[in-house]
């Protein structure tokens, strides 16, 4: 259910690489994470506070370069937070990706991974 509409595609294949090589005590350990926080509305709860609430900082206050990667057939949350929250950031850039859904860590983490580096090295 999680990956059918968009979420469907290479994000499939990504997540199963994921479960094959991520050794089993950590999947593990993630699974049983993510089993308790579906069982309790706390971390749901966390969450839309976490949303709804006034953050105690500005995004054009972030000295640091923010990178957001956001798939623009995302279900769950629109691609206009993403653009919104670009727009008031003074270094960064919003990767807008075609045909992605909301797992676009599990399809382009390398592209992720190796900004990082690019960016650690300068």
């Amino acid at each position: 259910m999680i990956y059918s509409g968009a979420a469907c595609g290479d994000q499939v294949e990504a997540m199963a690489a994921y479960i094959r090589d991520t050794p089993p005590d950590e999947l593990h350990r993630e699974l049983s994470d993510h089993l308790d926080a579906a069982g309790s509305s706390d971390g749901l709860a966390n969450d839309l506070r976490a949303y709804l609430r006034r953050w105690p900082f500005e995004l054009h206050e972030i000295k640091t370069r923010v990178e957001i990667w956001h798939g623009l057939d995302d279900p769950a949350v629109p691609a206009g937070f993403a653009r919104a929250a670009g727009e008031q950031l003074q270094h960064g850039d919003v990767h807008l990706l075609d045909g992605e859904g909301h797992f676009v860590f599990h399809t382009h983490g390398d592209e992720v991974a190796a900004l990082i580096r690019e960016e650690a090295r300068s």
